[in-house]
């Protein structure tokens, strides 16, 4: 019986670990954290962007889709969540279709982003490190549409890489927002 106690409490202090630990993750690791976007942000994202129902809304690593469901309940948009790992998505999917209730116009994939097309989309939503930004350019370059908006949470685009295709519009400091704009794409300049 001790064993099983022992095992658990030290289960439980892993358990602990990984998330303290994903709360501090280092910018430049080339995993994802856990981190969610909090409602007031997700807002300032939408009114920064100027979401509405005529928009398509991508948020690549949805995790808890805060951003996209705040994008469709209060701002009438449709989107896409895009997230790989099982235990973010299932949440995800909670939130969209239960808590929320806005399935009907966000639509979640369980998949790797780099594996999905990124054509349809008129506004993204990303929280990513800037590695995984930097992995993304070439992506970004070869199939997002012109005139596209990204709106970036905490860490800024490697805008070298993209080669005079991608305008900063806005930095919205308080809340570590970066909005930009593709200004030409899939190898056009």
């Amino acid at each position: 019986m001790i064993f099983w106690i022992i095992n658990i409490a030290i289960l439980l202090v892993i358990i602990l670990l990984l998330l303290v630990i994903s709360m501090t993750w280092p910018p430049d690791s080339p995993w994802a954290p856990f981190w969610t976007t909090k409602p007031n942000i997700a807002r300032a994202m939408c009114k920064m962007a100027k979401v509405n129902q005529r928009t398509v809304v991508y948020e690549l690593g949805c995790g808890t889709a805060t951003a996209l469901t705040i994008a469709a309940k209060e701002f009438k948009a449709p989107g896409v969540g895009i997230e790989i790992d099982p235990l973010r998505f299932f949440n995800a999917w909670i939130n969209v279709n239960v808590r929320f209730k806005v399935g009907d116009r966000v639509t979640l994939v369980r998949d790797n982003f780099f594996n999905i097309p990124l054509n349809q989309a008129d506004i993204f939503f990303i929280y990513l490190i800037p590695n995984a930004l930097k992995r993304l350019t070439p992506k970004f370059l070869k199939e997002v549409k012109k005139n596209a908006i990204f709106v970036s949470y905490v860490y800024p685009f490697p805008v070298e890489l993209f080669r005079g295709r991608l305008q900063l519009l806005k930095h919205d400091k308080k809340n570590r927002l970066y909005m930009y704009k593709l200004v030409s794409s899939r190898g056009k300049k």
